[in-house]
């Protein structure tokens, strides 16, 4: 099957979504060829796929040029990655959604898949006029797809009951881990330890640094609660915005002496720093759910996973046991986390819980399947 995959991010530009359109069009191109169309930034030069570069407003011009290619390319499907904020104009994207309607009118079988759909109303006129613009092109947007798939069993009722007419042509498929599995050798994952200045006793509890909102709140609760009952924790903060969210420690010496950030990594940088982990935190202010890629590295690399409920929260994820997850941060939930640190058995157990979570539901070879079956199902020129 020959697919276009366009993307608004590319990998290892801080955009989850970036990094999982390239994993995912990695993947799809083991038994099919593919080609990639994102944003020149950080495109791996040893990409196995032919990388089509533009430009990162998705004005009239990249549009064009992006026509042009698949033109020339003729794809037999087209897998767009669709976040509004990506495609220029804070989300608002006339000259995308334009490109979709005329490869539509033009008889290119589109399959998009909609990782965020709107920005929320808010609270300025800005931001609920933003909303409302996003939701009405969001109508152009499902119109002119083929097939739509979504990344949470919420978002697929949200739209089976927006576009009753649609049903069918919603799939629910979730994410996997943006990140490929790249364990440190042993003397590797000492060096990285000294580095850190980390004791060898020192249990690394890790997190990506982009935690926001109420998320925050769930974090600091979880640290504090640590600085007070684990006497040799230390807190590794991986990635570009580590060191931001460093700050907003500052005043509280206890956690910001304990803190170690990464700096910018590659996704294989991040892999070896997740190898040296001993406990892995990902707060949400929606809660653990099956469209966060972060979650799934987690899962994927067999951590003992912390998160919390939130409204996005996948009932499969709840009830596997696989994760640790917070709701009212009671006696009796950090009672757990409590085990966690002082039995290194328990800890073991949990990860390998994780892991087999992530086998059964979220690997790639399952999620390429659903994928497959999705594609083709649309890839007919009409």
């Amino acid at each position: 099957m020959k697919i276009c995959v366009i993307s608004g991010a590319s990998p290892n530009s801080n955009d989850a979504v970036g990094d999982f359109a390239f994993r995912l069009t990695d993947e799809l191109s083991k038994e099919n060829q593919v080609s990639f169309i994102g944003p020149s930034e950080s495109v791996p030069r040893e990409a196995s796929f032919p990388v089509y570069n533009v430009g990162k407003r998705w004005g009239p011009k990249d549009c064009v040029s992006t026509y042009r290619f698949l033109k020339r390319e003729q794809p037999e499907v087209i897998l767009v990655h669709f976040v509004p904020h990506l495609y220029g104009w804070l989300g608002t994207k006339p000259f995308f959604a334009l490109l979709l309607f005329t490869l539509k009118r033009k008889g290119y079988p589109v399959v998009t898949i909609l990782h965020e759909f709107s920005s929320p109303p808010g609270s300025s006129i800005k931001t609920t006029v933003l909303s409302w613009l996003h939701r009405t092109l969001l109508r152009l947007i499902v119109r002119t797809s083929k097939k739509l798939i979504v990344t949470t069993p919420f978002a697929l009722a949200l739209f089976h009951k927006n576009f009753p007419s649609r049903k069918s042509d919603f799939k629910y498929i979730p994410i996997s881990s943006a990140i490929t599995i790249s364990p440190a050798e042993f003397e590797k994952q000492a060096s990285l330890r000294s580095q850190l200045r980390l004791s060898p006793d020192s249990l690394v509890i890790s997190l990506f640094g982009s935690t926001i909102g109420t998320a925050f709140d769930h974090l600091h609760k979880v640290l504090q609660w640590m600085v007070n009952k684990i006497s040799n924790s230390s807190f590794l903060f991986i990635g570009k915005h580590g060191e931001s969210l460093k700050l907003k420690f500052l005043g509280e010496e206890a956690i910001f002496s304990r803190i170690r950030t990464t700096g910018p990594v590659s996704n294989e940088t991040a892999s070896h720093w997740l190898s040296i982990s001993d406990l892995y935190l990902v707060f949400y202010p929606d809660g653990a759910s099956t469209r966060r890629t972060s979650l799934m590295t987690g899962l994927e690399h067999g951590l003992p996973t912390i998160s919390n409920f939130g409204s996005l929260t996948d009932p499969v994820v709840a009830s596997s046991g696989a994760i640790h997850l917070f709701k009212n941060f009671s006696d009796e939930e950090f009672s757990v986390l409590q085990t966690l640190y002082q039995d290194p058995a328990f800890r073991k157990q949990a990860g390998k819980t994780a892991r087999l979570l992530w086998e059964k539901n979220f690997s790639w070879p399952i999620i390429v399947e659903k994928y497959q079956e999705v594609l083709k199902e649309s890839a007919t020129i009409e």
